[in-house]
């Protein structure tokens, strides 16, 4: 009898010898999953913050190009480079008034 009972004590305590270490593998699991997730988390925070200053940087650069473009687009700019160019105002300008009137017949 004394045989059988530790024997059955003997298979309790393996059984709950491996049970404890089952518990034990899957808090290790679970903590590493957790400081991995954390990780991964911050390196993705890292990437997103580098990502709003890279937008940040060009939108600036896009008004300062935009700005330029239309300093560059003035009449007045404009005027300048092609009087460079040797081109000259002229003087005299013709204006068609009215429709033409070629090949109506007219009431």
């Amino acid at each position: 009898m004394q045989k059988l009972q530790a024997e059955q004590n003997y298979h309790q305590e393996k059984v709950s010898g491996l049970i404890v270490l089952l518990l034990v593998i899957v808090v290790g699991l679970l903590t590493a999953g957790r400081v991995f997730m954390a990780n991964r988390l911050v390196e993705t925070s890292q990437t997103l913050k580098n990502l709003d200053l890279e937008i940040i940087k060009l939108e600036a650069e896009n008004e300062i190009l935009a700005k330029d473009l239309r300093a560059q687009e003035s009449m007045t700019i404009v005027e300048k480079k092609v009087t460079a160019l040797g081109f000259i105002p002229a003087k005299v300008t013709a204006h068609l008034i009215g429709p033409a009137k070629v090949a109506f017949k007219l009431p």
